[in-house]
């Protein structure tokens, strides 16, 4: 059983975090030594981050906070953004691809307090884990509909 457990964790990335509540939305490794991953239970995203096998930081967002920013259909790529806050703090959460598919999937999340950018994380090439899906597929998928202005959601 132990080598199974261990064998687990070594050959399958994010086994050792997989508490993830739900299901897997996004993950994927930002570094050698550092993980994000994104999951979706109990009508809330749960974002976490740290050293791989423990969450440094865990955040959620209800979906009835309306914490998707849907894509607009413009520009070359395809992308969708997941807002968390914490405090002063806003993580979003993007992935994007391209709309020709010439170009590999990418994600990341990008940090700000206010306004202000203070870092941004880029998920390793070739270590993300998603279905291509966009996180508004996912809010459409749990039943909520964006509004007509393009920027907030409803129960549909």
């Amino acid at each position: 059983m132990r080598l199974t457990a261990f064998l687990t964790a070594f050959l399958l990335p994010g086994a050792a975090l997989a508490a993830c509540p739900g299901k897997m939305i996004l993950s994927c490794d930002t570094s050698q030594t550092r993980r994000l991953e994104v999951c979706l239970s109990d009508g809330a995203f749960h974002y976490r981050y740290g050293p791989k096998g423990k969450a440094d930081l865990a955040l959620s967002a209800p979906l009835s906070s309306g914490p998707v920013e849907p894509w607009p259909g413009v520009g070359g790529n395809i992308w969708s953004k997941l807002i968390f806050r914490n405090g002063a703090h806003r993580y979003e959460v993007w992935t994007a691809s391209s709309r020709l598919g010439d170009d590999p999937q990418s994600a990341g999340v990008a940090v700000l307090k206010g306004e202000t950018p203070i870092t941004e994380l880029t998920c390793l090439p070739g270590r993300i884990h998603t279905p291509d899906v966009l996180f508004e597929d996912v809010m459409t998928e749990e039943g909520w509909c964006v509004t007509d202005n393009q920027k907030t959601w409803r129960r549909c």
